[in-house]
């Protein structure tokens, strides 16, 4: 899990990509294991969201700026990932 939380950060869109790629396939297989780690992954998560790609033109309808929410989901991801 740490080396996909490290991807999700990382200065390459590439490696950005394919940690959301493993923690696709992580959610199928281990789901309880990503609920467990929540915490940690929704900030990234939301870093993600909100940082504007090299390759896309602001203009564009691509940028996202998203603000995490004022409270913990984390309750709620463990019970939506579990059902």
């Amino acid at each position: 899990m740490a080396y996909v939380l490290l991807g999700m950060s990382h200065i390459s869109e590439d490696i950005r990509e394919e940690s959301l790629k493993i923690m696709n396939v992580m959610i199928k297989y281990q789901p309880d294991a990503m609920a467990s780690f929540s915490e940690k992954i929704l900030p990234n998560f939301y870093t993600l969201l909100s940082t504007q790609s090299k390759s896309a033109n602001p203009n564009s309808g691509k940028y996202i700026d998203f603000h995490p929410p004022p409270f913990s989901p984390s309750p709620f991801l463990s019970l939506s990932i579990k059902y």
